[in-house]
């Protein structure tokens, strides 16, 4: 017998957008706007890990940088990640040892900033994609892990 599905099935994949440029922020998501995904946009940075921890997230892509207290982004991503969520640094001064140093602090991954680098847009799309199929992928091991009720 099929288990049955709960509210956390039906949601669809939560992206969380932190960047304290507005327009930017816009400009990404509406040139990525998949239909099978939510993109949330918070534009004040201080309000980012309240909407990452309670929104379901699958994933934070955060600015960088964005005006944050005590440490700028890379506080807010420790404070992000204190609330297990997966983070992808979105970098206006991308280089493959800040790649390194963002993933030494705990993101998943370090990306040009899209609207900097439209070129560069498609590996947003491809991260999403891997995040979606990764929990496309647990649901499914979920499903075939738990025992069948049988009806008396």
């Amino acid at each position: 017998m099929a288990r049955p599905r709960s509210d956390a099935d039906k949601l669809a994949p939560i992206f969380v957008v932190i960047d304290d440029d507005k327009d930017a922020a816009m400009k990404m998501t509406g040139m990525l706007y998949p239909a099978n995904c939510f993109f949330i946009t918070v534009t004040d940075p201080k309000q980012g890990v309240r909407y990452a921890d309670c929104l379901g997230t699958t994933a934070v892509l955060l600015a960088d940088p964005v005006e944050y207290p005590r440490g700028g982004t890379a506080r807010l991503l420790q404070e992000i990640l204190d609330v297990e969520k997966p983070v992808v640094i979105l970098s206006e001064d991308w280089s493959p040892e800040s790649v390194d140093r963002w993933k030494r602090m705990g993101a998943r991954d370090c990306i040009p900033h899209p609207t900097r680098m439209r070129r560069r847009l498609k590996h947003v799309a491809r991260l999403i994609q891997a995040f979606t199929f990764a929990r496309i992928r647990e649901k499914q091991e979920g499903a075939r892990g738990a025992p069948e009720k049988k009806e008396v």
